[in-house]
Parts: C-alpha cells; sequence; structure tokens
C-alpha cells in the first residue's frame, strides 16, 4: 500500500474512535432514557438502540427534584391538547422516527462489521464466534446497561401516593392503562410525581454496577471502532454522519417526551385551589385571600 493509504486509514481509525466520545456528548444519560422507559418503554427500547452511547449525571439525575420545577416553555401552548388528531400524529412520527434511526444504527454497524476489518477481533481470540462479533457485541451490551439504569431508578425512586395538598391517590394501573399511556405523549398524560428512597445496600449495588456498565460499554465501544481497518476517509465520514444524525434526532425526541412530562408534573403541582368560582391565592404569610379568575 502506498503510503497515502497508510496515513488514511490511521486517521480514519481515530475518528471511529472517537465516534462513541461524540455520540455520548450529544447523547442521553441513564436517567433520561430510565423515566421515559417508565412510561413509554416501547419508544424509549428504539431510542435506546438508536443512541448506543450513554453518560450518567445530567439534569435529571435527581428527577423527584426536576420533573417539580416549573418549565419556561410550554408545549400545550403551542399545540393545544384538544388537538387529539395532532398529538396522534405527533406521537406515531415519534415511533417512525425512532425505528428509523434504530435502523439505522443496525445499517451502519452491518456495514462496518462486514466491510471492514477488525483488529480487536483478530487480536483477540473469539473461538467459534465469528469476527464480526465485536460491534454486533457492542449493541448486546446496551441491554444489561439500560436493565440496570432502569432498576437503579426503581430502587432509589417511588411514585408518591401524594404531592403536597392538592394530588389525589393513585392507583396500580392496569395492564391495559400501561398500553394505553404507552401511545399517549407524556405532554398529555399523568404527571409523575416521585419520592426519594433512602439508599440501602441494595440501592448501592445497583447504582455502582449501572456506573460500572456505562464505563464498560463506552471503553468497549471505542477499543471496537477504533479497531476498523480498510476504510477510507471518503466512506468513513457517511458512516459517522449517519451516526450522528441519528443520536441528534433521537435526542430531540427524547427531549420533547421529557420535557411533555416536566411542564405536567410542574403544572399540577403548582395548580392553585379553585373554591366557588375564585381562585386561593396565598401570600407570604400563608393567608390566603380569594380573587377574581383571570388576574393572574
Amino acid at each position: 500500500m502506498e503510503e497515502y493509504s497508510k496515513t488514511e486509514m490511521g486517521i480514519t481509525a481515530v475518528i471511529f474512535g472517537l465516534l462513541p466520545t461524540m455520540q455520548q456528548i450529544f447523547g442521553p444519560t441513564v436517567a433520561e432514557v430510565s423515566i421515559l422507559a417508565s412510561r413509554r418503554p416501547l419508544l424509549s427500547l428504539l431510542l435506546g438502540i438508536a443512541m448506543p452511547s450513554v453518560s450518567t449525571g445530567g439534569p435529571l439525575a435527581n428527577p423527584a427534584e426536576s420533573l417539580r420545577r416549573a418549565s419556561d416553555f410550554r408545549i400545550c401552548s403551542l399545540i393545544p391538547p384538544k388537538a387529539r388528531w395532532l398529538w396522534l400524529l405527533i406521537s406515531a412520527a415519534e415511533y417512525l422516527i425512532g425505528a428509523a434511526a434504530a435502523a439505522n444504527v443496525l445499517y451502519q454497524i452491518y456495514q462496518l462489521a462486514y466491510w471492514t476489518i477488525s483488529v480487536s477481533a483478530i487480536a483477540v481470540d473469539s473461538g467459534p464466534l465469528s469476527e464480526t462479533y465485536t460491534l454486533f457485541l457492542w449493541l448486546i451490551l446496551l441491554a444489561p446497561l439500560h436493565i440496570l439504569g432502569f432498576w437503579r431508578f426503581k430502587v432509589r425512586y417511588r411514585v408518591s401516593k401524594e404531592a403536597g395538598d392538592h394530588e389525589k391517590l393513585t392507583e396500580r394501573k392496569s395492564w391495559l392503562q400501561v398500553i394505553k399511556s404507552e401511545f399517549v405523549p407524556c405532554a398529555l398524560g399523568n404527571p409523575m410525581f416521585l419520592t426519594k428512597v433512602d439508599k440501602g445496600p441494595l440501592s448501592i449495588a445497583v447504582q455502582w454496577l449501572a456506573d460500572i456498565a456505562v464505563t464498560v460499554v463506552f471503553i468497549f465501544s471505542t477499543v471496537a471502532m477504533s479497531g476498523q481497518i480498510f476504510i477510507g476517509m471518503g466512506d468513513a465520514v457517511p458512516v459517522i454522519a449517519r451516526f450522528l444524525m441519528g443520536t441528534l434526532v433521537s435526542r430531540l425526541i427524547l427531549l420533547f417526551e421529557l420535557h411533555g412530562l416536566r411542564e405536567v408534573t410542574s403544572q399540577s403541582q403548582n395548580k392553585d385551589v379553585v373554591h366557588g368560582g375564585y381562585e386561593s391565592v396565598c401570600g407570604p404569610d400563608g393567608k390566603c385571600v380569594p380573587t377574581e379568575p383571570g388576574l393572574c
């Protein structure tokens, strides 16, 4: 080979090695995927495949407080809740885009696995496994990672039976209600009030395993991607662009759903008390004064 071709492959390997880092910057956190999975598991599954690099922390590291904060931008002010047909189109578009983004990741992985050579698969004896297993193993490792993240969310937080004095008692959902809520955007769904549970041995162990799983998947994906050789920069750049484009589009869907959940939760918490046609406004001294509707 010419020196130019060998140099080009070296640069391409570096760019591929940085791809998981770029996806982790634009991608979601474990907490964000877990919160969406508690309300819309099918959509979160598609988005989890479309965004194969996740991180820890983030603005929803403490969802019990983050979901109760008032949002500056209201989705329902642009899309009225009564326009059910429009929300139905939005929900269908989310599934179509999420499925297309997940299929895009699977196709890019297939291209890299069968159209290039993996140095890591050659260096490490895989036994009976095909030498194309490394990149597919990256996607397989996402399953236990998200399971641990969802488990950590469940053992660390509980759905509150009451939030303040105005939230009604919540009842256990039936399977029909769970399936119905799957296809309803979070901005039209029920609020999610969470209560933080004191850490126990199980909670600490699950949190530690989830953090370790994120690190392991990130390191493995970096090694696997940087070990792809015999691919030119002209072929590598479109692959990387499609990876990042799918991550960005899926990220927008995830942020839209989480913002809608935060909006409906914060508004349910801050809803004024209506009594006898007048709203009760409480001042700093704790005394409530009835005012005419529409003044605030």
